[in-house]
């Protein structure tokens, strides 16, 4: 296998790959071979087709395939033997057979990075520490992943849980095809378009309301993004959440099996700084590669841009 390599530009690479004659024969005649013993024509026994028809009528066919797999195991053979380190797929054309085998492959590599020069480069790396008061807030979490509800019959409000029939109107059109029935919104959760749940505070269980809101410009429907709208709601039910008491089994609930709270919080704490060592080490690694790209002028392969802009597709 013979290589030439041209660099067409700072990133792009141009390998010209051959191959002789002889090797591509001999792939090709050891797949004829094998395929006479398997082939089934009309006319002969199986096993039996004499190599020239199988020649005849295999042989082009077969020296597409062997051509195929002949630039799949030399490009990277190829590749190796130049030590390129390609960016993405390459670009594969002016198959030449008339005298052996012979192709280009034209491909972006990956820039060769500098870093002379960054010595004397600053750093500041965040620091932080998990106190008593970050467990506190972390029980309270936990207790509210458990959280019940439970019916009450005053007017709701925030935090509470209320279900609804609803039914919303822009531009003379109702866009929920009717009324929704049984919908719960936990009011305070920001689950809703802005404004929506400040609405349906105050409200008892039988009560209505026609509120107007605006759908956000970015909202994920284009008919609606940026529209008025008119919402007309019923109160089906109002709930209020109970929160578990943290005891033994509520502990216990959470893997830490002697069940007591000292326990308990020294476990809470030690995954929190676990969590926030694990942060801290990101947000130093990003901190450390802006300012590296500050310092390092780096060109990107174009193919590795196409391939994000697909990707964000």
């Amino acid at each position: 296998m013979q290589v030439s390599v041209e660099k067409t530009s700072e990133l792009s690479r141009k390998m010209t790959v051959s191959v002789p004659e002889t090797v591509v024969q001999e792939k090709v005649a050891e797949r004829l071979k094998t395929l006479a013993r398997q082939v089934k024509i009309d006319g002969f026994r199986p096993g039996k087709v004499p190599q020239h028809v199988v020649n005849k009528m295999y042989g082009e066919k077969v020296r597409g395939e062997v051509a195929g797999d002949l630039i799949q195991s030399t490009y990277y053979d190829a590749l190796r033997d130049q030590n390129l380190n390609p960016a993405g797929q390459p670009h594969i054309h002016d198959l030449d057979e008339t005298e052996g085998f012979k192709y280009i492959a034209e491909f972006e590599v990956y820039p060769e990075i500098s870093l002379a020069g960054i010595e004397g480069l600053a750093i500041t790396q965040s620091l932080a520490t998990v106190e008593e008061s970050d467990v506190d807030a972390m029980i309270e979490k936990l207790q509210a992943q458990k959280k019940s509800w439970n019916e009450v019959e005053r007017a709701s409000q925030d935090k509470d849980r209320i279900t609804i029939a609803f039914s919303g109107v822009s531009e003379g059109e109702n866009f929920t095809d009717g009324t929704v029935q049984d919908f719960a919104v936990e009011i305070g959760a920001k689950q809703m378009i802005p404004g929506f749940e400040d609405n349906l505070t105050g409200l008892k269980k039988g009560e209505s309301k026609t509120f107007s809101v605006t759908f956000p410009e970015e909202y994920n429907n284009a008919k609606l993004a940026g529209k008025p709208a008119e919402f007309t709601v019923e109160v089906i039910k109002v709930e209020e959440p109970g929160l578990p008491v943290v005891d033994e089994e509520f502990i216990k609930g959470y893997g830490t099996q002697d069940g007591l709270m000292a326990t308990f919080r020294s476990d809470i704490k030690t995954n929190m700084e676990r969590e926030l060592a694990q942060a801290l080490l990101g947000k130093l690694k990003n901190t450390v590669l802006e300012a590296l790209y500050e310092k390092v002028q780096l060109k990107i392969p174009g193919i590795l841009i196409e391939e994000e802009i697909q990707n964000l597709m």
